[in-house]
Order: C-alpha cells, then sequence, then structure tokens
C-alpha cells in the first residue's frame, strides 16, 4: 500500500518538470511563475483494477511527454481521466495540449480544470490556470456561423458541434477549416476558409432545398373498341401484284426451262465422252470399222440432242420471262388448267419433256 502511494506520489512530481519545461519553451507562457502541481489523488484501494491501470496510463503518459511524444502522452492522460475521472487530471491535459498548439482544446481543458476544481484549488493555483486562460484567447480565432434554415446540423473539420442556430461564436484555432450545414430534404452547403490568431469571421451558410423528381404521368386507358367477329377483314387497296402467285403457264414454261437446260448438259456430257472415246479407238490400237462407226453415230445423236434441248431451253426461258412479267396474270380457273404431271423423258437415241393437263 505504501509502495503505490509513493509511485503515485513521484509521477505528480514529475508533473512539476512537465510544467517548468512548458513554461520554458511556451512564448506566451514564458513569464509565468514557478507553480505547485495538483495535490496527488487519493490513493484507491489495492484491489480497484480500474484504478490500477489508471495510475499504469498516466504514467505512460508523463513518461511520453518527456520524451516529447505529446499526441500519444495526451492519449494515455485522457484515457487514464476517462478510467478514473479527477479534475487534477484536466491540468495535465491541458499543458499537453497547448504543445500540441492545440489552443482550443487547452482552453477547454483549464476552464473544466477551474470549474471542477472549485474550492479545492489554491488562489495561487487558480491565479495561474486564468492568467494562461486569458494567453489562449488571444491564440484563437471566432467563427459567427449563422445557417439560413433552423434544425440543420453544423459540422466542423467532419465533428458535429451543434443544430442551427447556434447560440455563440465557435472558437477555432488558426489555420484552415472546413464548415459544413446539412439538413434532410436539403442540399449542404459547405465552405472552407483560413483563419489567424484573434480572428473574428462571420460564415453564412445556405443549404437549398432540394426539388422532388416530377411524378411520372399517368396513362389514361379507356375502352379499347374491338371489331365484330363476323366483319371481314379490311382489304389493302392498292395493287400487290409481286404477292400473287405464279400462273400455270409460267411455272411449266420455268419447269421446261430448266429440264432442257439440265437435258443439253446431259447429253452435251455425253456427246464429249463418246467424241472422245472414239478418238481414242482411232490413236490407238486398230478396231472394226463397224465400232468406230457406232462411236460416231453416238457421238452424233447426242450432240443433236443437246443442241435440241438447249433450244427448248432458250425458247422455254422466254416463254416464262413473258408469262412472269410481260403478260397479265389473271387468275385461271383450275376447271380449264391444271397441270397433273410434267417431266423429261430419256430413251436411247432421244430426249423429250412432257407435260399433261
Amino acid at each position: 500500500m505504501a509502495l503505490r502511494a509513493t509511485r503515485w506520489r513521484s509521477a505528480h512530481v514529475r508533473v512539476v518538470a512537465l510544467a517548468a519545461s512548458l513554461a520554458a519553451t511556451s512564448p506566451g507562457f514564458a513569464q509565468t511563475a514557478p507553480i505547485t502541481p495538483p495535490a496527488p489523488a487519493p490513493v484507491a484501494p489495492p484491489d480497484s483494477a480500474v484504478s490500477l491501470e489508471a495510475r499504469a496510463r498516466y504514467a505512460r503518459g508523463v513518461a511520453l511527454y518527456d520524451a516529447g511524444s505529446y499526441a500519444e502522452a495526451l492519449v494515455e492522460l485522457e484515457r487514464a481521466n476517462a478510467l478514473a475521472p479527477s479534475y487534477k487530471l484536466l491540468y495535465s491535459i491541458g499543458l499537453v495540449r497547448v504543445q500540441l498548439e492545440d489552443f482550443v482544446g487547452a482552453s477547454s481543458a483549464f476552464t473544466r480544470y477551474l470549474a471542477e476544481g472549485a474550492d479545492g484549488l489554491s488562489p495561487a493555483r487558480r491565479s495561474e490556470t486564468t492568467r494562461r486562460l486569458e494567453e489562449l484567447r488571444r491564440k484563437v480565432a471566432t467563427l459567427e456561423i449563422h445557417v439560413s434554415v433552423d434544425g440543420a446540423e453544423v459540422v466542423l473539420d467532419d465533428v458535429v458541434i451543434g443544430v442551427s442556430p447556434l447560440a455563440t461564436g465557435v472558437a477555432v484555432n488558426p489555420g484552415r477549416h472546413k464548415i459544413v450545414a446539412r439538413l434532410s430534404g436539403y442540399r449542404a452547403d459547405a465552405l472552407s476558409l483560413g483563419v489567424s490568431s484573434l480572428d473574428r469571421i462571420p460564415v453564412t451558410l445556405e443549404p437549398a432545398r432540394e426539388t422532388p423528381p416530377a411524378p411520372a404521368p399517368e396513362l389514361a386507358l379507356g375502352p379499347v373498341a374491338m371489331p365484330p367477329r363476323d366483319a371481314p377483314a379490311p382489304v389493302d387497296p392498292s395493287p400487290r401484284e409481286s404477292r400473287r402467285p405464279l400462273g400455270a403457264p409460267a411455272s411449266a414454261s420455268w419447269i421446261g426451262a430448266g429440264t432442257f437446260t439440265v437435258g443439253a448438259v446431259v447429253t452435251g456430257v455425253l456427246a464429249l465422252q463418246a467424241s472422245s472415246d472414239l478418238d481414242a479407238r482411232k490413236s490407238g490400237t486398230p478396231s472394226p470399222r463397224s465400232d468406230l462407226d457406232d462411236l460416231g453415230d453416238r457421238a452424233h445423236r447426242f450432240a443433236v440432242v443437246s443442241d435440241i434441248c438447249l433450244v427448248g431451253a432458250v425458247l422455254a426461258a422466254g416463254s416464262a420471262v413473258y408469262f412472269t412479267f410481260v403478260a397479265k396474270r389473271a387468275p385461271t380457273p383450275a376447271s380449264k388448267l391444271e397441270a397433273v404431271a410434267r417431266g423429261l423423258r430419256v430413251a436411247p437415241g432421244r430426249v423429250g419433256f412432257y407435260a399433261q393437263f
């Protein structure tokens, strides 16, 4: 118990060095007389784990301050104060914030120290702390923030500081700051500006009301008139000759042209083959005269048939073109003309086209 109390007092003795070094290095407080540190906090019972952790964090905070690690020291001191709140820790927190040039935060810590310490502070300590506050007020700027609509959140450097209208000005450290006013149903208004010590700058933010999207037009659905079931389908009066089917003469002509063309090709090939065989017999081994005559007659017959088929193909093609594009294709009654069979007949020595109607 005595050992723990001794360690706690030794940590507070180090605060004296912390305050003295601050007085020596800070221009604003260079003429401040040496001060007596706050009395050590009452020693908690040894079984209080929270109190032990708070003491350990306080000791680490003092060590970090001595090493010049002010940001880490501030974290440890604030955690110690959160675990075991004491107005005496606020004084140390204020000193660290001064070293971090967070003059607004230091002012807040010293103000709370004076308010929460009340009668527990000596006159000398109260006077010294009050002088520090006066020095800090000459290092900060003030923003007088006005918002055009009430109830808007006011955000300073990503931290919500209140809801419009704000009752008082907002103290800020020198440097650049971003102020935003936002409210549901309005477009947020933002402003970024730089300030110096003792500036007092009016700031006006005007969030604009968002225009709701126009509603989609309603479709007026009326009764749909349906034609009677027995009504004939409308007839397109414009003539469309291309949609009429080919008549029987045109169809027969096109088929005949195709058939004659095929016959001309087939018999022409046969004629060439027979002629080739005849030439081979004549130039090769001598053959009987009768064989040569048969091959010659055969080649001649196929050549004649091929010519006839070629002429027939030309005539049939001309007839097909006439019946398809020239003659009026009036519908022919099926009783007058109806093709029932058509085709090509090939027999030894002859080729013929036939059609029955």
